[in-house]
């Protein structure tokens, strides 16, 4: 086991489950195959087949639909264990289940129809689009429109699909489409994360009946879902929208973790310093305190990750909701998990030298990916600041200020 392997045992403590070793196990392939869903810009389906057989894509799914209903603990553990194989595996991994709690928002008909049958039904979903229409009619709703960036739309059998209201007064929507009744545009052209597929999904006068629609509302944060239609569910919208930032810090731990195996690797393979005196890395002093630095950047990390997936699960398993402070802490809390994963990158990425950068070095596809997924708008680091600083200075929040114009 390595040191970032034991940082996150450690942290996690008696969370042993299976689908943490299932998700291990899947490491050598998917790093195999990483350059191919890169240069493809879509996960190879052995990829998905290998998720699927391993429970994988039941993450979060209701036990009563054949899920595991894992905490968020051991989500997080779970996902970062992909990550540490594949980047692009995990996000989409991390994003179809993260998904799965968003189903729990719709009617038992509507759930009925997606898991019966198939407990392993992947879901997309995207709430920002863009020259959305959606419009009443018998039965139902008539819906077109764009939405961008919607992560595992090649790989899915629904998506939900939001309508964010232009004026603050407007309701907003979520609407539960089958994927054959959309479309989707080759958007994903990116130099991090290619391998997602992130493309665009497109409705044109697409009918979605009554019982695949739900009302949203809005926080001061994030468009959410407003209650869940499942009793037995995520009931909480605080809890539920904390649960999508927090997700998405998965993939990060785990790139992160890989960076690491890189760099001592090598450094254990007898690396010398150029330039220098020093014929084995590991004997200079420098080495040695970038490397502990980078470990206690991963291992702060995963703290501040882990502290947030406590207080929700502990909401969770009380069906309690969060308080204003502890949901923003969640967001700041995934912001440091992405500077900090970025942080000890930089610092590896020093100790390695630019062979970093070689094609044919895999460091430097994970370097691309940390970039790029750690600058999600959900995390943006900025806001999360900047929301933390309008509560502890007692300000009007901004959603808060647009309506009262």
């Amino acid at each position: 086991m390595t040191l970032a392997e034991s940082i996150a045992d450690d942290l996690a403590g008696d969370v042993t489950d299976d689908l943490i070793f299932k998700a291990r196990g899947l490491v050598p392939m998917l790093r195999a195959n990483a350059e191919r869903a890169e240069r493809e810009r879509r996960l190879p389906e052995a990829n998905l087949d290998a998720l699927r057989a391993a429970g994988l894509l039941r993450l979060s799914l209701p036990r009563r639909h054949g899920g595991h209903e894992l905490g968020v603990r051991s989500f997080l553990r779970v996902c970062a264990e992909l990550g540490r194989g594949c980047g692009s595996t995990a996000w989409v991994a991390t994003l179809l289940n993260t998904n799965l709690y968003t189903a729990s928002a719709f009617t038992d008909r509507a759930r009925a129809e997606i898991f019966d049958g198939n407990p392993d039904a992947a879901l997309s979903g995207v709430i920002l689009g863009s020259g959305v229409s959606i419009e009443r009619v018998d039965g139902g709703y008539r819906v077109s429109g764009q939405w961008g960036f919607a992560t595992g739309c090649l790989h899915a059998d629904w998506a939900v699909l939001g309508r964010t209201p232009e004026d603050p007064g407007d309701s907003h929507a979520a609407l539960l489409v089958p994927m054959q009744d959309l479309s989707v545009r080759d958007t994903w052209n990116v130099v991090g994360m290619a391998g997602t597929g992130s493309n665009t999904l497109v409705a044109e006068q697409v009918f979605v009946p009554e019982h695949r629609a739900v009302v949203l509302s809005r926080s001061t944060t994030d468009e959410v879902f407003s209650s869940a239609a499942d009793p037995n569910g995520w009931q909480d919208q605080a809890v539920r929208r904390a649960v999508l930032v927090l997700g998405i810090a998965a993939p990060l731990l785990g790139l992160a973790q890989y960076a690491y195996e890189l760099v001592t690797d090598s450094l254990n393979n007898g690396r010398r310093i150029a330039y220098s005196d020093y014929r084995d890395a590991r004997n200079s002093a420098t080495i040695q305190l970038a490397l502990g630095r980078a470990a206690h950047l991963i291992d702060s990390s995963w703290m501040h990750a882990l502290r947030s997936a406590d207080d929700l699960d502990r909401a969770e398993s009380t069906r309690s909701s969060l308080d204003e402070f502890t949901q923003m802490r969640v967001r700041t809390d995934t912001a440091v998990v992405a500077r900090e994963c970025r942080a000890a990158v930089e610092t590896l990425l020093d100790v390695n030298g630019a062979g970093s950068f070689s094609c044919g070095n895999p460091l430097q596809r994970v370097w691309r990916d940390l970039e790029v997924a750690s600058r999600h708008g959900i995390i943006n680091p900025l806001m999360a600041d900047e929301g933390m600083g309008r509560l502890a200075a007692g300000a009007v929040p901004q959603s808060a200020r647009s309506e009262q114009r």
